[in-house]
This record gives structure tokens, C-alpha cells and sequence, in this order.
């Protein structure tokens, strides 16, 4: 992330959804956008809050519905 422009392109996995049902895993997809445009494009907070030991620190989050972020792959 560009911490002056916000500016961001990430490596994503996790699934596609059609029709409102989970069809099938995706990886190797790209994720991009504007980090200080996405906090104001935040529509929905899952109620999912769980914690966890990655990389040797407590971090938690629940799951975001974003609009308006661009994913790129396969």
C-alpha cells in the first residue's frame, strides 16, 4: 500500500459467489483499489469477529462487503 496515495494491489484467494451460493475456490487472483476510498465503500460487517496467532500477534477482523474494489485473475 502507498501510505501517501493509498493506492494498493494485493494477492487474493477465497470463492466465488454466483447467485448468492459459494460455487467454487479461486486463487491467484489480484485485489486493487484505494485504501481511504474502501473505508468509505464499507456496506455490510459480518458478525464472523474471530482472533487469531498469525505471523506471532493477535489480529482480528470480521468479514467486509466492499463495493467498488477491482479483482483481476483466473
Amino acid at each position: 500500500i502507498n501510505a501517501i496515495s493509498g493506492e494498493f494491489s494485493l494477492q487474493a484467494s477465497g470463492f466465488l459467489v454466483e447467485a448468492g451460493e459459494v460455487t467454487t475456490g479461486v486463487s491467484g487472483i489480484t485485489i486493487s483499489g484505494n485504501y481511504f476510498d474502501m473505508l468509505k465503500s464499507v456496506e455490510g460487517i459480518a458478525d464472523d469477529l474471530r482472533f487469531g496467532m498469525p505471523y506471532g500477534a493477535y489480529v482480528g477482523s470480521p468479514s467486509l462487503y466492499v463495493a467498488g474494489l477491482t479483482v483481476a485473475g483466473a
